[in-house]
């Protein structure tokens, strides 16, 4: 959730400012105060050690015990109203609070380790060997031992889970957390232990030998003991502990793409390579490459768990991908948008799920953002707009707890708060979720409105009369991009019945075709099918790649069509048409050895096709060809009559 914030400077368009989710400066000043003064406190317990060592061990004065005592307890009362303290100066970031104290501790006991080594070098020993110990045991913990669940169900419990009457058993099953940990605690106490036996050791050895006094290893092992647990609880931090990473995304890498990847003018919004896959290496997005440019629509369409959720939620917030590997590049008119920062800045681009993001508060300030009364007027005009009605979105903004509102008008808030934010870019995922029809059409003429200024829309949706006025359609398939163009192009080729797959020119892009050509033949008996037009399909990407560059941009989009008793597939490149030498060797090498491995890519095309044609119209390839297919249903039809015979 992103934190809003006024400013005295009244932004463009009236537009909120908002600054991504993180630590203030001031917070992290307290941090290191608190931070310290409570290590200080701890540590001086070492003070007391000598104190008792000198004053009552060796001089045998018990009259200073119940003195010292008194005085010890002193620090250590300090120190808990210091964390006490602390606690409640820095309440509402207890998220980042834990990782900041962890890292002051760390970098405490990094000091006392060169106060340590100023008395004597080998003094400081047992704190390295600690540090190390736990630094390997906690890597050893992370590659050999099985992390357990919070909770392993039993079939029998299944029922009850998915009937909704355990939500909180549905999230103990499904996630994993990182580590465990009582065991955790259990390694950085054999750390402590390490530390412990080496300062010991070390220790007496210095002091039998006259370089330190008895006094001083107690003092020693004290400081042994606390920075080797601070360092440890910081490695453990670094490995495991990080804030709830079971609910964040594996690894988030943006790579560099080619200069000429886009055009040095391009405005609007721009992905390259955008890949989406689990920790297993399974691929839930595959190589997403779009441009979107500035006020324009682009409707997302595509069968249910073909990415397109996905797709939307990866542009604006892959960290909050749930142990998913994201990497690719998004930009939005030359700005980032994976990037996060704590400086105020315009709201980019806005992303609404299928379900509202609403906060328990009032409908006003879920409205507004908790802006200022400004913002709050035009806030209702806006959501007059969307209802229709003045008294509906008088009742929403007056609303106690805008989570309690109807779903219709939730989702009346959503899109009215989006327009106030007035970014450049909207992603939008079935906005016709809980949305009445006169809701969906205020909606358009809103697009109509802003997309006049200039703003883009990216719109996951099945609703026909956004689809209508989108300028550009993108079609997707098992996380794949098989077609996009403008909508009336689009929708004439699957109107006619063809289909349209574009991939990266290469063969890496062979097992995408095939799965593509695989996904028009899903009926029984469609095995032979989808064999022998899939083989066609990848002798066809080979013959593309024959003359293919190593240009970002150079894509071969293919052509698929069904009809009775055959298909017609072609593809579309930018190379040269196959000279009438090269067809006829293709042609002899068929007729002399049907079977031979060294038959080229135009060899297997035309053994496996009924029909081949090409042409070159302004620069762009077209290579056709007709493949004979089997209907299962009449083949079954004929061994029931052979049987009946």
């Amino acid at each position: 959730m992103a934190d809003f914030v006024k400013t005295d400077t009244k932004p463009p368009s009236n537009q909120p400012l908002f600054r991504d989710r993180a630590m203030p400066r001031w917070a992290f000043i307290l941090t290191w105060l608190f931070g310290t003064l409570s290590s200080l406190c701890w540590i001086s317990l070492a003070v007391f050690a000598l104190l008792f060592q000198s004053m009552v061990i060796e001089t045998g004065n018990k009259g200073a015990i119940p003195i010292l005592a008194v005085l010890a307890v002193v620090p250590v009362i300090a120190a808990l109203i210091l964390d006490y303290s602390y606690v409640r100066a820095l309440a509402g970031y207890g998220m980042q609070r834990g990782p900041a104290e962890l890292r002051v501790r760390a970098a405490i006991a990094g000091v006392l380790v060169l106060c340590l080594a100023f008395v004597h070098p080998f003094l400081p020993l047992g704190i390295v060997f600690g540090g190390f110990t736990g630094f390997a045991l906690v890597r050893l913990y992370w590659a050999i031992v099985d992390r357990d669940r919070l909770w392993d169900f039993n079939p029998e419990e299944a029922a009850s889970i998915f009937s909704g009457r355990d939500k909180l058993g549905f999230k103990m099953a499904k996630n994993t957390p990182p580590t465990s940990p009582s065991f955790l605690r259990s390694l950085r106490n054999v750390a402590s232990a390490v530390g412990f036996v080496v300062t010991l050791v070390v220790g007496s050895w210095l002091a039998a030998n006259n370089v330190i006094t008895s006094s001083a290893v107690f003092a020693a092992i004290l400081f042994s003991l606390w920075s080797t647990e601070a360092i440890g609880s910081y490695i453990s931090m670094l490995q495991f502990e990080k804030p709830p990473s079971y609910t964040r995304a594996g690894n988030v890498i943006q790579i560099e793409a080619p200069l000429d990847a886009k055009s040095a003018d391009h405005k609007g919004l721009w992905v390259h390579d955008l890949s989406v896959s689990t920790d297993c290496g399974e691929k839930l997005l595959s190589n997403i490459n779009i441009e979107v440019p500035s006020g324009t629509l682009v409707g997302i369409i595509g069968a249910p768990a073909s990415g397109k959720s996905l797709l939307l939620s990866s542009l604006i917030s892959p960290f909050d991908l749930c142990a998913l590997n994201i990497e690719g590049s998004v930009e939005f008119n030359e700005v980032n948008l994976w990037d996060r920062s704590a400086r105020s800045q315009i709201v980019p681009a806005v992303y609404l799920p299928k379900e509202p993001i609403l906060l328990p508060t009032s409908g006003s300030q879920n409205l507004t953002c908790f802006q200022d009364d400004r913002v709050k007027e035009r806030a209702r005009k806006v959501m007059e707009q969307m209802l229709y009605s003045g008294e509906a979105a008088d009742r929403i903004l007056n609303a106690h707890d805008a989570t309690l509102l109807s779903a219709s008008e939730q989702k009346a808030l959503s899109f009215a708060r989006a327009f106030i934010l007035n970014p450049g870019l909207y992603l939008i995922d079935q906005p016709e979720v809980s949305a009445s029809e006169a809701m969906i059409a205020a909606l358009c003429q809103r697009f109509q409105i802003e997309r006049r200024a200039g703003r883009s829309f990216v719109v996951a949706t099945d609703n026909r009369a956004i689809h209508e006025m989108a300028d550009f359609l993108l079609v997707m398939s098992d996380g794949k991009v098989i077609d996009y163009g403008p909508s009336d192009d689009v929708r004439a080729r699957m109107s006619s019945g063809w289909a349209r797959l574009v991939v990266d020119r290469n063969l890496d892009s062979e097992e995408t075709v095939q799965n593509w050509i695989r996904s028009h033949f899903r009926r029984d008996g469609d095995e032979k099918n989808r064999r022998n037009i899939s083989i066609v399909a990848s002798e066809m990407l080979a013959l593309s790649c024959q003359d293919a560059t190593s240009f970002a941009e150079d894509r071969v989009s293919f052509d698929f069509k069904h009809q009775k008793e055959q298909c017609i597939l072609r593809f579309k490149d930018q190379g040269e048409l196959l000279t009438s030498g090269q067809m006829a060797k293709a042609g002899a090498t068929n007729s002399v050895n049907s079977n031979s491995d060294e038959q080229t890519a135009l060899a297997r095309v035309l053994r496996g096709t009924l029909s081949f044609d090409q042409s070159l119209v302004d620069g762009v390839r077209t290579v056709s060809v007709t493949i004979k297919t089997y209907d299962p249903r009449l083949t079954k039809r004929d061994q029931v009559v052979e049987n009946a015979d």
